[in-house]
């Protein structure tokens, strides 16, 4: 998370226009944003975020290894995360280190580079390849990835998740658009929802803000 801090400059004077609405939602909006801008597939926004008052409920999440074995523990990771093993390979090309492009290529240099990696053994090594042959299949199980990791914890009852069929306009102008997002416990074939009132005049405004500073931001 070395650039957390720059990221987050660039939005304080956001949050400071319109302190209503949540640093958790401008934070996966800007994500959203980072990502189509670097090459990625368009995503669904869903709001409804709040901050949490410290960090405290991230203690104990980090990244383990069990055993010894980095292999099964990346595995272990995935699957606890609600991840499949092609989503979870998807988020691993990331772009970091001023690197601005989302692409398979990330998969291309390590299989040249690093025949040690953890992604290129056992039932991971044909996903990549998978990868390696088709950017657009990456790139679709990379923004499924994605999605779900932002909007799994969104719950609505017991079963369902809030986000389920809602995609919030970000654009001036723009309307509601329900999709069918990947998310925990949702189904593809249920009805989509979409908010009656839609996104209040300020919330759109915030979000055209985000998406015009972070988009900046990221071309630095």
């Amino acid at each position: 998370h070395s650039g957390a801090p720059d990221a987050l400059a660039a939005l304080e004077p956001i949050k400071e226009a319109f302190p209503e609405v949540s640093y958790a939602d401008l934070i996966v909006l800007a994500g959203i944003t980072a990502v189509e801008a670097a090459g990625g597939k368009s995503m669904p926004f869903c709001a409804g975020r709040v901050d949490a008052e410290n960090g405290d409920s991230a203690i104990g999440l980090e990244y383990r290894v069990y055993n010894n074995n980095t292999y099964e523990s990346l595995l272990y990771s995935f699957q606890n995360k609600g991840l499949t093993l092609s989503e979870g390979a998807a988020l691993a090309a990331t772009p970091v280190d001023g690197t601005n492009e989302l692409s398979n290529q990330y998969f291309v240099e390590l299989k040249a580079n690093d025949p040690d990696s953890d992604y290129v053994k056992g039932d991971l090594a044909s996903i990549v390849d998978d990868f390696i042959n088709d950017n657009d299949l990456f790139l679709s199980e990379y923004a499924r990835a994605f999605n779900y990791m932002v909007t799994a914890d969104l719950f609505d009852g017991p079963t369902k998740n809030a986000c389920q069929g809602v995609n919030i306009a970000t654009l001036e102008g723009q309307t509601n658009s329900p999709t069918a997002a990947p998310v925990a416990g949702g189904n593809p074939d249920e009805p989509t929802e979409t908010p009656s009132d839609g996104a209040s005049p300020s919330f759109l405004a915030v979000l055209v803000a985000v998406l015009m500073t972070v988009t900046a931001f990221a071309t630095l």
